[in-house]
């Protein structure tokens, strides 16, 4: 019994689906192309995502403008705005003092008996990891 090699081989293609094919894969290219190459300009220079997010961890907020100078949007870990004090309440700023230093209306500033225990503790064996502002906090 005769076989026929044609029969083995699997069936080509018409040639005109070919033809489609090796069209469509032009036009692809063709469309493809020339907007990968746009792409990489237009990105060209801008920084990484890890430059955003170091950006945003600053102190200070980041404002990032668009090419007609329009503010897109602000990048920041906490957002401290920059007032003078002449416009802080004289409350809010007797209350911060009040926190962080009772004294300080006392002192001017410079409170001797404090700064003499720091530096004692300072000299003195510690215990690991403390410093003198939570070895002397009420609430440590």
């Amino acid at each position: 019994m005769r076989t026929d090699p044609a029969a083995n081989r699997s069936p080509r293609p018409p040639r005109r689906a070919l033809a489609r094919r090796s069209v469509a894969l032009i036009v692809f290219a063709a469309v493809l192309g020339p907007l990968a190459v746009l792409a990489i300009a237009v990105t060209h220079g801008l920084p990484d995502v890890g430059q955003i997010r170091a950006a945003a961890d600053r102190d200070r907020v980041t404002m990032i403008y668009d090419a007609a100078d329009r503010l897109l949007f602000p990048l920041y870990k906490e957002e401290r705005i920059e007032i003078p004090l002449s416009r802080v309440s004289p409350d809010l700023v007797h209350a911060v003092i009040a926190v962080e230093d009772e004294h300080f209306y006392q002192h001017a500033g410079f409170d001797a008996a404090r700064i003499a225990a720091a530096l004692c503790f300072s000299t003195t064996a510690r215990r690991s990891g403390e410093s003198f502002a939570s070895w002397h906090s009420p609430s440590a």
